[in-house]
């Protein structure tokens, strides 16, 4: 059974190398330097983490052609890891991890692997809609 979302390695590679690409950018001292003087770039600067970290996590596991988790599980492994990555980002806790540059980093982690659990979240729910079905016909009888 072919589990592939996605046909074409080349369009994954291309995803993968804007991800890292933006994520790099956004990492640079540059990026770093305008997230620390605007709290709104600071939160685009999360955003800029966990989009590549899902697209990466997606392609990975789309060009490994894994069997998908089972629907209801990779819904629930999606909202579970979208909440932690919002939590974070709560006033009363991005306060006090802004002031601690080891819990700073760890959350950037947080983010991180956040995005990478939503991305196998969001390839699995698109590859088991693409499982054949038991009991259908493709001959329409």
């Amino acid at each position: 059974m072919e589990w592939a979302v996605v046909q074409s390695g080349r369009r994954l590679v291309i995803a993968v190398i804007a991800s890292v690409a933006v994520a790099l950018l956004v990492i640079s001292p540059v990026g770093a330097s305008i997230s620390e003087r605007w709290d709104l770039a600071h939160y685009a600067a999360h955003a800029a983490i966990f989009i590549p970290a899902a697209v990466i996590a997606f392609a990975i596991r789309d060009g490994l052609r894994s069997k998908p988790l089972h629907p209801y599980v990779a819904v629930a492994l999606g909202v579970v890891a979208l909440a932690l990555d919002l939590v974070s980002l709560v006033p009363p806790f991005d306060t006090a991890i802004e002031t601690n540059e080891a819990l700073h980093s760890a959350q950037h982690g947080l983010v991180a692997l956040a995005g990478a659990l939503v991305g196998v979240a969001v390839r699995d729910v698109i590859a088991a809609g693409r499982r054949p079905r038991v009991g259908s016909s493709s001959s329409g009888a």
